[in-house]
């Protein structure tokens, strides 16, 4: 992922990217538009679950 992430762009090292999947480090918002660009959906996607709770 780090690596997919270089080539538009955006470092984050690997450590980097345990802590997020941990849970223990926040997802910057062009990080967020990174992610979704690699995963090929949209930032709304990855943010679903975020909406539906505080709905």
């Amino acid at each position: 992922m780090s690596n997919r992430l270089m080539l538009i762009g955006i470092d984050i090292p690997k450590s980097s990217i345990q802590r997020i999947e941990n849970g223990s480090r926040v997802i910057k918002d062009y990080e967020l538009v990174g992610f979704a660009k690699v995963f090929k959906v949209t930032p709304n996607t990855l943010l679903k679950d975020f909406f539906d709770k505080i709905d």
